[in-house]
């Protein structure tokens, strides 16, 4: 799904920087559905 394709972005994993920036790209991923869904829970409360 989407971190496939938003890590791939990247193109190589040849180095440390590159393998830096892919985890970079997973944390971020991870990190906007999640508060996304505490947003939507949020708002779904209210």
């Amino acid at each position: 799904g989407w971190f496939g394709f938003n890590g791939g972005s990247v193109l190589k994993l040849g180095d440390i920087a590159s393998a830096n920036s892919v985890a970079m790209v997973f944390l971020n991923t991870n990190t906007a559905a999640a508060g996304g869904a505490i947003a939507a829970l949020i708002t779904a409360r209210l």
